[in-house]
């Protein structure tokens, strides 16, 4: 996880410095708080790719937010309203979508950090702004598959591990922003991915295609299941069936290891990997593969016995070996407690 955190703590005249947006990273990976409006307010997210001045009017924009905001933190909401207006009017695709998704967070972050709980129109009002703005950041997703978002590395502590399987793109990390940041249902989501992946296929980006359709595959399964139309075996062979499609590529490893994460346990998982680190093409991600099975082949002890004691009666014990050449095993017999040299009182143990 990288985290860019404020130096301070937040104030209502830096709200709009503190909009949250994330990176894309498999299984979490997630930026926080104050990415997106710093680039924009420094001038370093060029999001249209042809110089655009979006970013310096947003700049002063915020700049003139925060006086008003020093002197009455209730301009908040007409301001906020006029920046609503404004940004709303863009014509640039990419650079609508980044307004909703700023304007969104917006609403979010003032909600819960400056309205109160007795405040209830005020926050209903919030939340149905919010939600509007975050139904309409994905309305151009081929646009923003095609905008980089490398921008975004000179704040990074670093990378996320998977943008480059979506060649650092805005669409990437918008979805990741509404997975972070709005609520949707499972059906929302699964409409989502299909339309992502469909664009990576059509774009070429095998990588993408792979991550979106599995992410895809798992929201079917969670929609599906209440109505019966794809059972546990369908879901497995799904996936299995993709990532025989697409074992070759970089995004194979992920697969691997979602496949034998998800459906596979003991010896079936482990001749599962092996399989895995013979098959999958060579990347920079099969070492994970290589590592999770020596994980599993190192040799393990373990040793159980009754959660209940009874006073003068044996206790069962059962020790388990696991691929284990040779193993020795020295049993003492406990016989109260004695003295030791320096007059502490240690076990007293007898034969071997």
């Amino acid at each position: 996880m990288a985290v860019l955190l404020p130096s301070k703590p937040i104030q209502l005249a830096s709200v709009l410095s503190h909009l949250i947006i994330t990176v894309m990273n498999y299984n979490s990976r997630f930026l926080s708080i104050t990415v997106l409006t710093i680039l924009l307010s420094m001038g370093i997210l060029r999001v249209s790719g042809q110089g655009s001045d979006f970013a310096s009017k947003v700049k002063s924009s915020i700049e003139n937010v925060q006086k008003d905001a020093d002197k009455d933190p209730d301009t908040f909401k007409e301001n906020i309203a006029k920046l609503d207006k404004e940004w709303s009017e863009r014509k640039n695709p990419v650079e609508l979508s980044v307004a909703h998704a700023m304007l969104g967070s917006a609403y979010k972050e003032m909600k819960w950090t400056h309205i109160t709980d007795f405040d209830e129109e005020t926050r209903d009002d919030y939340d149905a702004k919010r939600d509007e703005h975050f139904a309409h950041v994905l309305d151009y997703m081929e646009a923003l598959a095609g905008a980089k978002a490398s921008a975004y590395s000179v704040l990074l502590g670093q990378k996320g591990k998977d943008s480059d399987l979506y060649d650092n793109d805005m669409l990437s990390l918008m979805i990741s922003f509404l997975e972070e940041n709005a609520t949707l249902k499972n059906k929302q989501k699964m409409d989502i991915y299909e339309k992502a992946f469909n664009i990576y296929h059509k774009r070429g980006n095998k990588n993408g295609y792979g991550m979106m359709k599995r992410k895809w595959l798992q929201e079917k399964r969670q929609t599906e299941t209440q109505y019966g139309n794809l059972t546990s075996e369908q879901y497995k062979d799904s996936v299995y069936q993709l990532l025989q499609e697409l074992k070759n590529e970089e995004v194979g490893a992920d697969l691997a290891l979602f496949y034998w994460d998800t459906f596979l346990w003991g010896d079936d998982g482990i001749l599962f990997l092996k399989w895995a680190v013979d098959n999958v093409g060579n990347s920079r991600r099969k070492g994970s593969l290589k590592r999770k099975l020596d994980e599993l082949l190192q040799p393990k002890v373990s040793l159980s016995r009754v959660d209940v004691l009874l006073a003068n009666r044996p206790v069962p014990m059962k020790v388990d070996f696991w691929n284990c050449e040779r193993a020795t095993m020295t049993i003492r017999k406990y016989d109260g407690r004695t003295t030791d040299k320096n007059g502490r009182s240690v076990l007293k143990l007898t034969g071997v």
